[in-house]
């Protein structure tokens, strides 16, 4: 049996073709323009600090046990809440951040770690603040043009709250 390592993957440009039915851009139009969307949000959200603290990541990896590394090797993992959902709501909703130990899986080694513990040495809280669905309106989140305020970000450490930072 043959040992498969792990696939780095490379930046893409967008325009290369996917078989006859588009391309790239037009695949990540369909896949990732909600960005209310939980799972958008956090890639989203993930992509911000990323820039913030200059992770020299040039792709984002899906299956670390954190979401950014600092040029200085800082491991941090990125939590994201919004207020609203691109779905139907009774009301806005509740706001809460997990950061549990866990058990790390290793893509280098297919294996799980050994010892339940916070795998980032920071965490980033990124909240979208907005609570009036009329004015969370996907590109002008993403522009800043929105009268809600941007989203907020708290970053703490061993679990108590250090900073607080507007995202521009």
């Amino acid at each position: 049996m043959s040992e498969f390592g792990p696939i780095n993957a490379a930046p893409l440009c967008g325009t290369e073709p996917i078989g006859h039915v588009g391309t790239v851009l037009d695949f990540w139009r369909w896949s990732s323009s909600d960005f209310l969307s939980n799972a958008t949000r956090g890639i989203l959200a993930e992509f911000i600090v990323a820039r913030a603290l200059g992770d020299p990541s040039p792709v984002r990896k899906e299956w670390d046990a954190y979401d950014v590394t600092t040029p200085e090797g800082i491991r941090v993992e990125v939590k994201s809440a919004a207020y609203i959902q691109s779905w139907h709501q009774e009301k806005p909703s509740q706001i809460s951040f997990g950061i549990a130990p866990t058990m790390a899986w290793d893509a280098e080694t297919n294996a799980w770690g050994t010892e339940r513990k916070r795998q980032p040495d920071v965490h980033v809280f990124a909240l979208l603040d907005c609570q009036d669905q009329s004015r969370v309106i996907r590109s002008t989140w993403v522009s800043g043009g929105s009268s809600c305020s941007p989203a907020r970000c708290w970053i703490g450490r061993s679990g108590r709250r250090r900073r607080s930072a507007w995202l521009r």
